[in-house]
């Protein structure tokens, strides 16, 4: 999913999570033309919404997965750059050693 997707997905759901009353109205609103029952239309809503919430809870814990795995391969870089390093050095010294 490209950033300005992800962008618009998250402001969408949180626009939605953050007016639930609003989102709930809308939506009933919306579906009142095909004359279904409100009570059933109250149902759906909140099974959207719950959705919403679970995919909302899965997304932060993937944002969380995914910056641990960025932070942790950064650190892993920064290990193999400093033992590549040492290793120069120590060949270094080593072709030193030899020359004498």
């Amino acid at each position: 999913m490209s950033d300005i997707t992800r962008l618009l997905v998250n402001l969408g759901v949180s626009y939605a999570m953050m007016n639930r009353e609003e989102f709930t109205e809308r939506f009933t609103h919306l579906f009142e033309k095909y004359n279904m029952d409100r009570e059933k239309l109250n149902k759906i809503t909140e099974a959207i919404m719950m959705e919403l919430e679970g995919w909302r809870d899965r997304k932060n814990m993937s944002d969380v997965m995914e910056d641990a795995q960025k932070n942790a391969n950064s650190s892993l870089e920064k290990q193999i750059e400093a033992l590549a390093e040492e290793i120069r050095k120590l060949n270094e010294e080593l072709s030193k050693s030899k020359e004498k």
